[in-house]
């Protein structure tokens, strides 16, 4: 009965050439190759360490896009008088520059500006929004003046969705760009809001 030799374990050597100068020759090719990757992995960022989340800008820090400045100075939670009584609204208090050369309504700040309460997020309706000047509180602004800085009080209604006034802890603002274009189905050229976060602010909010 005949034996068979028994099965030679292969080891990673085994796979090399016998050459020294074949053994050689593999060596720099796989050198060649591995400097070509790490130079390709140097070249695309691997190396470089993950970005850091942007700093939050303080709330007195001016914020700009191409229609206004805005500098928001304080937050908090007034009661408003009106026909049907009394109701709770978010309130900002901020300066606000026009950059624009003509006379601009006021109301197209609403969609450059979206607030929301914390905790929870709950989004305030920002077509809710009413501007004032702080030297004339009876009457919302209509148009916003050329490069003429005023103190504002920004405010929306509170969200039904927040059981109660005392509820809100902070306000967060994100302010998005602006571009004068015309619309998708409004061709008239106007200020309108992009995609793009110029800040985003978080406040206390100061109870009524």
């Amino acid at each position: 009965m005949a034996h068979h030799a028994p099965d030679h374990e292969v080891s990673p050597g085994d796979l090399l050439p016998r050459s020294p100068v074949a053994r050689a020759v593999l060596a720099a090719v796989f050198a060649v190759v591995a400097s070509g990757l790490l130079f390709v992995l140097w070249r695309t960022g691997g190396f470089e360490r993950a970005p850091e989340a942007p700093p939050q800008p303080a709330a007195d820090t001016p914020v700009r896009n191409d229609m206004f400045t805005l500098t928001v100075e304080e937050a908090s939670i007034v009661t408003k008088e009106e026909f049907a009584g009394t109701s709770e609204w978010i309130q900002v208090r901020a300066e606000l520059t026009s950059h624009d050369r003509s006379p601009v309504r006021a109301f197209a700040v609403a969609d450059m500006v979206r607030p929301s309460v914390l905790p929870g997020g709950v989004d305030v309706d920002d077509d809710g929004l009413e501007i004032t000047l702080e030297r004339d509180q009876e009457y919302p602004v209509t148009y916003l003046q050329p490069e003429m800085p005023e103190t504002v009080l920004l405010r929306w209604p509170l969200p039904e969705r927040v059981g109660a006034a005392s509820d809100v802890e902070r306000l967060r603002l994100v302010v998005l760009g602006a571009e004068f274009a015309p619309g998708f189905l409004d061709q008239s050229s106007s200020w309108r809001a992009t995609e793009q976060e110029v800040a985003d602010l978080v406040l206390p909010v100061h109870g009524s």
